[in-house]
C-alpha cells in the first residue's frame, strides 16, 4: 500500500473523526445545558415553595401586620435564598410585598413579564457568567385556588454554576476523547480492510488489462496482424487525446476501444477477413457486419461497455458517407473520431501483407485530403502537430516488446495499479 494512499486515509479519517467528534461534543452540550438548565430551575422552584408557605401564613389574616412580616422574611430570606428580586401580589394582582437587590432590575428587563398567570413559568438568561432565572407561579390554597402570584429573579450561586458548567465541560470532553479514541482504533482495522479491498482490486483491474490485451492479441493473429498496430494504434490515440484535453474517463475508454476496436472479425468468415485481394460488394458487405458483431460481444461485459463506442462508430466518417449508421460531424463520439484518424494513419505506416509501408509525408498527405470528409478538421490539425515525433518513435520500431513497455507506462497512468 503506497504512502499517498495512508497518507489520504489519515487525512480523511483525521477529517471525519474530528467532524464527529465535534457533532458528538455538541449534542452532548446541548443535552447537558438543558441538564444544567433543569438543575438550576429546580433550585429557583424549590426556594419559591418557601415562599408560597409564607404567602399562605399572611393570607390567613390578610392584616397589616401579618403583610409586614412577611417583608421581614423576605428581607431576611432572600439574600441568602438565592433570590435577588422578589414580588409577591395578592389575585387581585396588586403587590403585598417586595424584595430586590441593587442592579436586579436591570437583570430583570431581559425577561418578559407576565404576572396573572396560572401556571408555573420560567426562563433562563446567561449574563456575565452567571445563570439567572426568571420565575413567575400562582400561589395557591390548600383547596388548590389561586390566592395570590409571585414573580422572583433567581441568581444561581456562583459555585453552584461553576459546578454545572464543570460538569457540562467535562462530558462534552469525555464524549469528545472517546470519539477520538474509536477513531485511532479504527486506523489499524481500516488500513487492513483497504489493504485487502486494494490488493483484490488491483487483481480485478490487472487481470481486466491483462483481458483486452489478449483479445486484441488474438484479434491481431485472427486477421494475420501483429501485436504491434494495437499496440501504436493506442500509443497514438492517448497522445492525441491529451493534445486535445480529453478526460480521464474519456481516455480509458479509448484505450478499451483502441485494443478491442476490430473485435468482431472474430465472426467474420476466414475466406473473406484473410482474403490478400479486394472484396466484391458482398463481401465488404459481410465484413462491415464485424462492427455489430464487436458491439454484441461486448454487451455481455460492464466494463468493456464503454468501449463499444469506438468499435461501434470507428468506420463513421465526417461527412456521413460511413457505416454502421452514417453518422456525421459531433454525432459521432469523440473517441471514435480520435480513432478513424489513427486507424488509418498506422494502416499507411505499417508494412501488411499487400502493401509496403507509406512514408510520412505520404501518409499525413493522404490524412489531410480526407479532412472534413473522412476525418474531424480540427482533430487532424491537432494529430499534425503531433504525429511526426510519434511516427519516428512507433512506427520505425518493430520491437513489439519495447512497444508493450511504452504502453505500459501510459495504460498505469491511466488505470494505476
Amino acid at each position: 500500500m503506497d504512502t499517498r494512499f495512508k497518507r489520504r486515509l489519515v487525512r480523511k479519517l483525521l477529517l471525519w473523526g474530528t467532524i464527529i467528534a465535534l457533532t458528538g461534543g455538541l449534542s452532548s452540550a446541548v443535552v447537558w445545558l438543558k441538564i444544567l438548565n433543569q438543575e438550576a430551575s429546580s433550585l429557583a422552584i424549590t426556594e419559591t415553595n418557601f415562599y408560597q408557605q409564607q404567602y399562605l401564613d399572611y393570607y390567613r389574616k390578610r392584616s397589616e401586620s401579618s403583610r409586614l412580616r412577611l417583608q421581614q422574611v423576605l428581607d431576611n430570606r432572600a439574600p441568602g435564598g438565592g433570590f435577588i428580586l422578589v414580588e409577591i401580589y395578592n389575585n387581585e394582582q396588586h403587590k403585598v410585598a417586595a424584595f430586590q437587590l441593587p442592579g436586579s432590575r436591570k437583570i430583570d428587563r431581559y425577561f418578559e413579564r407576565q404576572i396573572g398567570t396560572n401556571d408555573l413559568k420560567y426562563e433562563t438568561h446567561y449574563k456575565q457568567g452567571r445563570i439567572y432565572i426568571h420565575l413567575e407561579r400562582a400561589l395557591k390554597n390548600n383547596l388548590g385556588l389561586t390566592i395570590g402570584y409571585f414573580e422572583g429573579l433567581f441568581q444561581v450561586p456562583d459555585q453552584t454554576t461553576r459546578d454545572l458548567v464543570m460538569a457540562v465541560i467535562i462530558n462534552v470532553v469525555q464524549t469528545i476523547v472517546v470519539i477520538a479514541l474509536v477513531v485511532l482504533l479504527l486506523y489499524p482495522v481500516t488500513m487492513a480492510l483497504s489493504r485487502d479491498l486494494i490488493t483484490k482490486s488491483r487483481d480485478l483491474l490487472t487481470a481486466n488489462l491483462d483481458m483486452i490485451r489478449v483479445l486484441g492479441s488474438a484479434i491481431a493473429k485472427r486477421d494475420s496482424d501483429t501485436n504491434a498496430h494495437n499496440y501504436r494504434v493506442t500509443l497514438y490515440a492517448i497522445a492525441l487525446a491529451e493534445k486535445i484535453g480529453l478526460s480521464h474517463p474519456q481516455i480509458q475508454s479509448l484505450i478499451k476501444g483502441s485494443f478491442l476496436h476490430d473485435v468482431g472479425k472474430i465472426g467474420i468468415r476466414d475466406h473473406i477477413l484473410l482474403k490478400p485481394g479486394k472484396l466484391d460488394a458482398d463481401e465488404f458487405n459481410e465484413m462491415k457486419q464485424h462492427v455489430q458483431y464487436g458491439v454484441e460481444i461486448l454487451q455481455s461485459s460492464h466494463w468493456l461497455g464503454d468501449a463499444q463506442e469506438i468499435v461501434h462508430y470507428h468506420h463513421e466518417k465526417y461527412d456521413g458517407s460511413g457505416y454502421p449508421q452514417g453518422l456525421k460531424n459531433t454525432e459521432i463520439p469523440i473517441i471514435a473520431r480520435i480513432f478513424a484518424i489513427i486507424d488509418v494513419f498506422d494502416a499507411l505506416a505499417s508494412r501488411r501483407p499487400y502493401k509496403e509501408p507509406y512514408p510520412f509525408e505520404k501518409c499525413m498527405e493522404i490524412i489531410l485530403e480526407a479532412a472534413g470528409s473522412h476525418f474531424d478538421p480540427t482533430l487532424v490539425q491537432s494529430f499534425s502537430e503531433i504525429s511526426l515525433p510519434l511516427y519516428t518513435e512507433l512506427v520505425q520500431n518493430e520491437d513489439e516488446y519495447v512497444l508493450r513497455q511504452r504502453l505500459d507506462g501510459s495504460i498505469h497512468r491511466y488505470f494505476p495499479i
